[in-house]
């Protein structure tokens, strides 16, 4: 099985989950809904896109975010590498949202 699994969310199923899910806030801040699951261990290298938001169903999920990056954007996700980054660890429940251009990494 996948250590990691992305995909977005285009199904009609998979859209009403999300439509049902969604607070109302949020509706209209992710062009893309995604969904993605993930084992220990695992997680996104740094990367930036358009704003978003990540509703955590089960697990712990560390992240890492900046909103101007002094650091390798090539860089995995060994911790000490993304020391110099504003970090948080979400919880079952609990919403992230990333304004544009926030550059961001997470780890599972």
């Amino acid at each position: 099985s996948p250590s990691y699994f992305f995909n977005f969310c285009n199904s009609p199923s998979c859209l009403a989950a999300i439509k049902r899910f969604t607070p109302l806030l949020l509706r209209n801040l992710t062009r893309k809904p995604y969904f993605t699951a993930g084992s220990d261990s695992r997680g996104v290298r740094l990367h930036v896109h358009d704003a978003t938001w990540g509703l955590l169903m089960a697990g712990q999920k560390k992240w890492y975010v900046a909103d101007k990056i002094s650091v390798d954007s090539t860089v995995e996700h060994p911790e000490e590498d993304l020391a110099s980054m504003t970090s948080c660890l979400q919880q079952p429940g609990e919403i992230v949202v990333l304004p544009r251009q926030w550059y961001h990494a997470t780890f599972n």
